[in-house]
């Protein structure tokens, strides 16, 4: 293979039996240069399955492979694979919600599980349940969510109810679901560093069943 005449397809091939490669992106620069950039994988979760723990990818891509550094939320599901990939539909939802999460966040999740009558449910490290309903909209979730933990009218709040993101409910003790409530008086959040990635107001949350302080 020359600069002249690049084959991305053959370095694609070539790369093919590693999971951890999520895409290569390839420059020529004549007469001898070749800049091949990989974009790897990125563990988000670990798959429990059969007695085994199988970091995956927001994709749903297993990495068997790659060490995981730091904490990563568990998914426990009787999940099947095929060609190294998730074929089961709740597990790739999990996957997908674990693969939208910011990097702060993310470490501070635990587990990844459905819950009934609430959906997909975030077990947060010292921090209270978010409930997420499906899988749509995962990031719009996540930002509300960090929102919402950044309020102090929000401590001691057992769940975060971010089934829809921009009317986020934050509730105490001992209530099981809550409907999120529509605030009276909207206003937009303080703005985070995911909120600027994403330059996407979020209104005030309507926090339930908690002390204003």
């Amino acid at each position: 293979m020359t600069t002249l005449h690049v084959r991305p397809q053959e370095l694609e091939r070539a790369v093919a039996g590693f999971p951890v490669v999520q895409a290569i992106q390839v420059s020529a620069d004549f007469p001898h240069a070749l800049h091949v950039r990989v974009i790897e994988h990125r563990p988000v979760a670990v798959l429990e399955s059969g007695g085994q723990r199988v970091p995956v990818a927001g994709d749903g891509t297993l990495l068997p492979d790659v060490e995981v550094r730091g904490a990563l939320p568990s998914v426990s599901v009787a999940a099947t694979t095929s060609a190294g990939r998730l074929s089961d539909r709740t597990a790739r939802a999990f996957a997908a919600v674990a693969g939208a999460a910011p990097a702060e966040l993310l470490a501070r999740a635990e587990s990844i599980s459905p819950s009934a009558g609430r959906g997909i449910v975030v077990e947060l490290r010292d921090g209270p349940e978010l409930i997420f309903g499906d899988a749509s909209r995962p990031r719009a979730k996540w930002v509300a969510a960090g929102a919402v933990l950044a309020q102090e009218s929000a401590r001691g709040a057992s769940y975060l109810d971010l089934r829809i993101p921009e009317r986020p409910a934050a509730g105490g003790l001992g209530a099981d679901t809550v409907q999120p409530i529509d605030p009276a008086g909207a206003q937009t959040l303080p703005q985070t560093p995911q909120q600027a990635l994403e330059q996407t107001p979020q209104p005030q949350p309507q926090v339930e069943g908690l002390p204003s302080g």
